[in-house]
């Protein structure tokens, strides 16, 4: 056997294994590739399905985006473009008076990226404006961990929870004017049947001294006494508006108030209602209470549950059986009446703002829903309200009954 010939065999065989090694190596790295081309194009296809915009960067330098960050800068037609135009989408980042809100600026030596991916338990938010100039408000999140430096941040567009936010607070704002504006037609009201007996008596006294005068039969004694009574008169009416001035510009700030105090005091300014509309009431409590609570809002809110009995019991009730009970017991304060309560199939809804049982011209539907506001959203306290039948001097009654829950 020729040896060349083995060796010439051997070397042939080695080349034909490495030829088909090189063969076999490219068609593997060609497949390698393709595949890594398809799920470069399948992610790339699954970012651009997504409803909100998603970025990777370093918080300087945008690397890569989907197409939602084109949408939102028309004027850059792809990631290249974008970054020749404005490098950073933190450029656009509006200065808001809210901490929520991140700027472009540094947060104790990071730049406004790497800040939410260090606190990622915190919410944060951006505003930018549109190419039409209209600010978007933005959620802002970062995946968990970085690729390489860089860290994929979505944003999330919540525009329209907050200008339905403000939508509502501006509603809020508006339905708390005018349940103010109620509250001091009501209270005038109040006031000018108070003042029409001490008014009629001051009226009634001048009257006789200037006939008697005129007469010459005014004695000293008879002006002293006339004198007195016009000023124990005037006091009342002075009272009357020092009342009115406490219930309406009192401080708006919380601060420690008595339960029973200040029901007696609105008590008591309602005494001539009551007593002008024969309604008999009963005020029973066992020990004090005092809460933080802004004492014009408590004042107000009260006053709304009185109004309510009030109206009630002269349009439903005849003269001699007119009843307010009023209970304050285990921290738990019940205004109710005998006015014979609400339909249930609307009781659920008369704690909406501007629905009213009562006739246009005597409500407008703030009052109950504004005791809600001011002791549940406000103050955190709990409130019930229920029909309920009892029976008082051996007569069964029924009424609505509206408790808040102090404790």
């Amino acid at each position: 056997m020729d040896l060349n010939n083995i060796k010439y065999i051997k070397i042939q065989s080695i080349m034909a294994s490495v030829i088909a090694l090189i063969i076999i190596f490219t068609f593997i790295l060609v497949y390698y590739i393709k595949q890594i081309k398809y799920q470069d194009t399948k992610n790339k296809v699954l970012l651009d399905s997504q409803p909100n915009i998603i970025i990777i960067t370093n918080g300087e330098k945008i690397v890569d985006a989907n197409k939602q960050l084109f949408k939102f800068f028309p004027s850059a037609k792809n990631i290249e473009d974008f970054i020749n135009k404005y490098v950073c989408i933190c450029s656009f980042f509006e200065v808001m008076d809210n901490e929520e809100y991140i700027e472009n600026k540094l947060y104790n030596g990071n730049n406004w990226c790497e800040h939410i991916f260090l606190n990622q338990n915190k919410n944060f938010k951006v505003a930018i404006k549109n190419s039409n100039n209209e600010l978007r408000h933005f959620n802002v999140k970062t995946s968990k961990v970085k690729l390489g430096e860089n860290i994929i941040v979505t944003f999330i567009d919540i525009t329209n929870e907050i200008l339905q936010k403000e939508k509502e607070i501006n509603t809020q704002k508006a339905i708390f004017q005018q349940s103010k504006i109620n509250a001091v037609i009501n209270t005038l009201n109040n006031i000018a049947h108070q003042w029409r007996q001490p008014l009629g008596i001051i009226s009634t006294i001048a009257s006789g001294i200037k006939l008697k005068n005129s007469i010459k039969s005014l004695t000293d004694k008879e002006f002293d006494e006339s004198c007195d009574k016009i000023i124990y008169n005037t006091q009342k009416l002075s009272n009357t508006i020092e009342n009115f001035t406490d219930f309406f510009t009192k401080d708006s700030s919380s601060s420690s108030i008595s339960i029973i105090e200040s029901t007696n005091q609105i008590i008591k300014f309602l005494s001539s209602v009551f007593e002008k509309n024969s309604i008999i009431y009963k005020f029973n409590y066992d020990k004090d209470l005092m809460i933080e609570c802004n004492s014009g809002s408590f004042t107000e809110a009260i006053l709304n549950l009185l109004d309510n009995s009030i109206y009630s019991l002269i349009q439903n009730n005849k003269e001699n059986d007119r009843y307010i009970f009023i209970d304050f017991k285990d921290s738990k304060l019940s205004i109710k009446d005998n006015a014979g309560g609400v339909d249930d199939a609307i009781l659920s809804k008369i704690l909406e703002p501007y629905f009213t049982t009562k006739h246009q011209s005597f409500g407008t539907g703030l009052g109950l829903y504004i005791v809600q506001e001011i002791f549940v959203r406000n103050h955190n306290f709990k409130s019930d309200l229920r029909n309920e039948t009892f029976i008082y001097n051996g007569k069964e009654n029924r009424g609505l009954n509206f408790i808040i829950d102090f404790s």
